[in-house]
């Protein structure tokens, strides 16, 4: 499978709404889709609570694996549970200072907010003012469309980007930001989209063609994209290259949907062979019940009752079996009449020599 190519980045959506499920996050996958655009590998979007420790954990882990950029989404604002803040101040052991420019942002936005009557008066109290208390040497980030700006820290190889949660702002904050982010993502690269069709509804088969296709043409990624089992069912392909430019990228799609068709027939061909053969291999299902009548059974003798009629004079007990015909026969019945005899036994070697005795 062919690698991803790009500044690897990891995703922290900061909110207890979204592990209730109460807020869908689509946040992450609108930052996920503009960083690859940019050139940078997403390799990790995560959830986690209000909760600063929470915060510091997952950017520490992130550096640990390797990420040059974190960008957390939410927890900006001026309420009591908005501590995003403090947790990326943890994660790099810094102290939280109000910052004079964020100070002046914050003030000149309520301004605006309360001469156009949204807001009842521009007093910085303690909670708008706790929107400009940011991590010691971070540099905040214009928010054309709220109050709470975005927060830009480095930190050595490491970069975070903090946004707010509301959809609206999170992009306003995103996009002025794009000028300090795009230097921290090394070489552009240029990303190419296109979905295919396969001829095949079994995505355990897509699979085996879609790997193979990937093995053979670098900076590609290629994805089925799954719906219910039906007759007829054409799944669909997502392919998806980076190339230094559009036209690599775009030769790359080409090239890669051309080794999927390919391998997609030849497993068909494969499949079918395989299915000729075991129409060929004749099945016992084939046997009637008359021609399994004809199957002659192997008749075993009774060796119990054989052997237990030797050296006893009481009748022998049948024994059943299914398989033999065979069957043991009691013996005779002794006479009312007949004197009781003991059955003799073959003379041993001392009684014939006593017997030799008597007689000279």
């Amino acid at each position: 499978m062919s690698s991803e190519r790009g500044t690897r980045t990891e995703i922290v959506a900061v909110g207890r709404e979204l592990l209730t499920g109460r807020t869908v996050d689509t946040n992450s996958a609108w930052i996920a889709a503009r960083l690859v655009a940019l050139g940078a590998c997403v390799a990790r979007i995560v959830a986690v609570d209000d909760d600063p420790a929470a915060v510091a954990r997952e950017i520490g882990v992130a550096r640990q694996r390797g990420a040059s950029l974190v960008v957390t989404g939410g927890g900006l604002g001026p309420t009591f549970d908005d501590r995003t803040l403090a947790g990326i101040a943890a994660a790099l052991a810094r102290p939280l200072v109000e910052h004079p420019s964020a100070l002046a942002f914050v003030g000149r936005r309520y301004a605006e907010l309360a001469a156009a009557g949204a807001v009842e008066d521009a007093a910085l109290t303690p909670p708008r003012r706790k929107m400009a208390v940011l991590p010691a040497g971070a540099e905040p980030i214009e928010n054309a469309a709220g109050t709470a700006p975005g927060v830009l820290v480095v930190d050595g190889d490491l970069t975070v980007l903090a946004l707010p949660g509301v959809p609206s702002e999170m992009r306003a904050v995103f996009e002025a930001a794009v000028p300090s982010l795009e230097p921290r993502l090394g070489p552009s690269a240029h990303v190419v989209e296109r979905e295919v069709t396969t001829g095949c509804g079994d995505e355990s088969v897509i699979t085996l063609a879609a790997g193979r296709a990937m093995d053979l043409v670098p900076g590609v990624y290629l994805k089925s994209l799954p719906t219910q089992f039906s007759p007829g069912c054409d799944l669909r392909v997502r392919i998806t290259a980076r190339g230094s430019d559009r036209a690599e990228a775009e030769a790359r799609v080409v090239r890669a949907a051309a080794e999927l068709a390919a391998e997609l027939a030849r497993l068909r061909a494969a499949q079918e062979v395989s299915m000729d053969r075991i129409r060929r291999v004749p099945s016992l299902l084939a046997y009637s019940s008359e021609k399994m009548r004809k199957v002659p059974l192997v008749d075993t003798p009774n060796l119990f009752c054989i052997a237990s009629s030797r050296g006893s004079s009481r009748p022998p007990t049948a024994m059943p079996s299914v398989t033999s015909s065979t069957t043991c026969s009691p013996a005779p019945a002794a006479s009312a009449s007949a004197p009781r005899t003991t059955p003799s036994l073959p003379a041993t070697s001392s009684a014939r020599r006593r017997a030799r005795t008597t007689r000279s």
